[in-house]
């Protein structure tokens, strides 16, 4: 077909092949997937970005051809993109070289107001009449990391870099008629040198929202239980999150809630931070595709988590984990290195992970979230006669007819094993403990220990996370698990299932196999040892600032070193698990290939 200037024409995508109409051999998901448009050699001319459209919207450029790409509730095929309301920036969001004025435009000619800290526009904030200095911000004060979040006073160490965060929208006679639009630009000459492949995040909320003493969910407050303790949607705020990938270039920019996330780790100073996507907020899904090891863009939950126990050591032991582990049997959560950037105010390094919850199993294996069934350590309690609250979710008593049914038959019977395997995912299983057994996590079993199914009769598998408790060269949970007396992090409850399967002699044969295989390859000290060495080139360019920011660790010197404990648990720690495993198990364990 001949598009002639200035004209306009209807693709049906499709997959149809109605005659009366342009209809395209693809389809688009209203979850978002990106477009593009290329001449005939293949150069690309204009892309859409991966952008989620809820039901009766439409996505266009603001203004047609070249501005930004926005979504609207009045589609307008085969006429002009008209808008009731909208503002235009002249310069989209990511990392310039140099400072420069930005130009704003209210397509109807209405009143915009702005702000330039995080919060949203007001009747009191400035009007704006002349184009924003966007420049590197270095000679203002820092508000935010001056705040108290956790028992020690802050000390950042001097006013840190910042983003310049520009939040508008339109007002008349006083009152707020658009949404707000965000914006972020950064001076940054040498991203790639300062800050790796690490993405840029920017969070903008309300000050209140964060740091007031009765509802700021960063800070202890004034109640008997410390705000940032609080959970629930009661504590949500509503913030802007951008994404800014290692190119300069905004690949997410989306309105949110956000939370305080984790258990004893809400306690730091810098803090973990759960996104949910909503469509009271704007889209019901996140399009987010800067993790490597994963095919899933969509998500519904996503974490910005601190470094833990991890943060006054590697940095990264939880992720390092993960990613030697990324070719096991079970599910474990992907990450991405992140700089994070509240209310433009640089926050240290975090890092971007999957949440594990409903929204994770349905959007990976394509079910309904409401069949998704997941069961928690303390549900296990329970079973055993614990006091704590049932918690399940789900048909989660359908995991606790199989303790039933351990109970009552030995597992060295074939039959009776022949049943269990039925109900648990053997392999992963398998994979799971040795994981555990390997790294030496010292939290998990009464703690971080969960399985999920879907539908009434699915399969029960096991999720690996937080790992911050690894890495100990001495710790032999393998002895642990295997005693019925218990101990810490090892009650009888919590290592029943074991127990039990290393009844059956099929089950036995198989955990050494694959424990043998492991060590000889994922595990093996040249494996993780390389690993290593990819991650603390990854990181070193992004730990010097992150180390001014919160003065933990203490220097990049004791930075490297507790690298080098983690370096001697590569080089040993297999000599150790093959002496554990020939003594509490009562195996012949050679590591020859």
């Amino acid at each position: 077909m001949t598009l002639k200037p200035n004209g306009f024409a209807v693709l049906f995508c499709s997959n149809s092949k109605v005659r009366k109409e342009v209809h395209l051999n693809f389809k688009i998901k209203s979850s978002g997937e990106a477009i593009f448009l290329s001449d005939s050699g293949g150069n690309i001319i204009d892309s859409i970005p991966a952008l989620t459209i809820n039901t009766n919207c439409s996505i266009a450029r603001i203004e047609d051809g070249y501005g930004q790409w926005q979504r609207t509730t009045v589609p307008t095929p085969n006429q002009t993109n008209q808008f009731k309301t909208g503002i235009v920036f002249e310069k989209p969001s990511g990392t310039y070289l140099a400072p420069f004025y930005l130009t704003l435009k209210s397509l109807d000619s209405l009143t915009i107001r702005y702000t330039l800290n995080g919060s949203e526009p007001t009747v009191n904030s400035p009007v704006y009449i002349a184009p924003l200095h966007i420049t590197e911000r270095l000679t203002e004060p820092d508000i935010a990391s001056f705040v108290k979040t956790g028992a020690v006073a802050p000390d950042p160490g001097g006013d840190s870099f910042k983003g310049n965060i520009i939040r508008a929208a339109q007002f008349i006679n006083g009152k707020r008629v658009s949404k707000v639009f965000t914006q972020v630009y950064f001076i940054l000459e040498n991203q790639k040198q300062r800050y790796g492949r690490a993405d840029i995040i920017s969070v903008s909320s309300d000050y209140d929202n964060l740091f007031d003493s009765d509802i700021g969910i960063y800070v202890a407050g004034q109640s008997r239980k410390a705000n940032y303790s609080q959970r629930g949607r009661a504590w949500e705020r509503p913030a802007h999150l951008s994404i800014i990938n290692s190119n300069g270039q905004e690949v997410l920019n989306e309105d949110i809630g956000i939370r305080i996330h984790g258990a004893t780790s809400r306690k730091k100073r810098q803090k973990s931070l759960r996104i949910y996507a909503r469509k009271e907020y704007g889209a019901r899904l996140l399009n987010y595709s800067g993790f490597s090891n994963t095919n899933q863009t969509k998500f519904n939950r996503l974490v910005l988590r601190n470094l833990m126990s991890g943060w006054q050591k590697t940095l990264f032991k939880d992720e390092l984990t993960n990613y030697i582990c990324r070719n096991l049997n079970f599910d474990w959560l992907d990450y991405k290195p992140a700089v994070v950037f509240l209310n433009g105010e640089y926050w240290g390094v975090h890092h971007l992970r999957e949440h594990f919850d409903k929204y994770y199993v349905s959007n990976k294996y394509g079910c309904d979230k409401d069949s998704v069934n997941i069961v928690a350590h303390g549900d296990y309690k329970l079973y055993f006669g614990g006091k704590k609250r049932l918690r399940l979710k789900g048909n989660g008593e359908g995991h606790f007819a199989l303790y039933d049914y351990i109970y009552q038959n030995n597992l060295n019977d074939s039959a009776a094993y022949a049943h269990v395997s039925d109900i648990l995912d053997i392999p992963a299983i398998i994979d799971f403990y040795c994981a555990q057994f390997y790294f030496g996590n010292t939290d998990y079993l009464e703690n971080n220990n969960k399985l999920w199914s879907y539908g009434s009769n699915g399969q029960w598998h096991p999720v690996f996370f937080d790992l911050d408790g690894a890495w100990d060269l001495n710790v032999d949970n393998l002895k642990k698990i295997m005693s019925e007396n218990g101990g810490t992090r090892s009650a009888p409850y919590s290592t029943y299932l074991f127990r039990s399967l290393m009844k059956s002699s099929i089950f036995k044969k198989a955990f050494l196999e694959r424990f043998k295989y492991l060590l000889l390859n994922d595990f093996s000290s040249t494996t993780v040892l390389e690993a290593l060495e990819l991650f603390k080139t990854e990181y070193k360019p992004i730990v010097k600032e992150h180390i001014r920011r919160w003065s933990y660790p203490g220097s990049v010197r004791q930075w490297e070193r507790k690298l080098n404990y983690l370096e001697s648990f590569a080089t040993h720690r297999t000599n150790k698990l093959v002496v554990a495993i020939r003594l509490v198990l009562d195996a012949e364990f050679d590591l020859k290939p």
